[in-house]
């Protein structure tokens, strides 16, 4: 996962070793019609559909899932707002993180974003992307099969560009919120596509069970 930049909050080392990767570019996002009109979730609800240690065995904790309002969650560098004047967070309610790293493993990032209403998640799905998608060099678009209401995903290259490295982002709606997952890979450290897929889904189901 990558290191998260952003003008708007201070600089939390690990955060950013954890998700600058973030995004890459990648064609029209997919989408199911109808969808789940899940309720809005508070902090303490956006914290707990974040993976814990428990979720991830074989991990070691990095960033341990925590969520706050928008506001605090910026100034105490939890998350980052990316975009033209940071529109990537625009009516977010409440955001979190968490993020997972291993011996010859990549670094995993979960980040999700909480609306008040599944109309505020969908309207911000596309500038979420828009936004994020530009942090990952030279990506192709990855799928993710059936998971969430919409969702987009692809593979380029780490943020700092070395040759032989990876780096993934998927992002997914599941009703009120937008949730992204993030790897990033030195050279010679493997990450098969298959791995943000497996961690999109559990990351979906999560937010899914949340909301019911």
């Amino acid at each position: 996962m990558s290191k998260l930049t952003d003008s708007r909050g201070s600089r939390v080392a690990t955060a950013c070793v954890a998700l600058v990767l973030l995004a890459g570019c990648g064609g029209n996002s997919e989408s199911d019609a109808g969808g789940n009109d899940g309720k809005p979730l508070n902090a303490q609800e956006t914290q707990a559909i974040l993976p814990d240690a428990k979720a991830m065995p074989g991990w070691r904790v990095s960033i341990a899932p925590t969520a706050y309002p928008l506001k605090k969650a910026l100034s105490k560098g939890v998350t980052r707002c990316y975009g033209e004047e940071g529109n990537s967070c625009d009516n977010v309610q409440f955001t979190g993180a968490s993020t997972f790293l291993a011996d010859r493993k990549p670094v995993v990032s979960f980040l999700a974003f909480a609306y008040k209403d599944t109309a505020s998640a969908e309207s911000a799905y596309e500038s979420v992307w828009e936004a994020w998608k530009e942090r990952a060099p030279e990506a192709r678009k990855l799928n993710l099969g059936a998971i969430g209401e919409r969702r987009d995903a692809v593979q380029g290259l780490n943020a700092s560009m070395d040759e032989g490295s990876k780096g993934m982002i998927a992002q997914v709606r599941v009703g009120t919120v937008i949730l992204l997952v993030t790897g990033e890979a030195a050279p010679k450290v493997d990450m098969a596509d298959t791995l943000i897929t497996k961690f999109a889904t559990t990351f979906s189901e999560r937010a899914q069970e949340a909301q019911k």
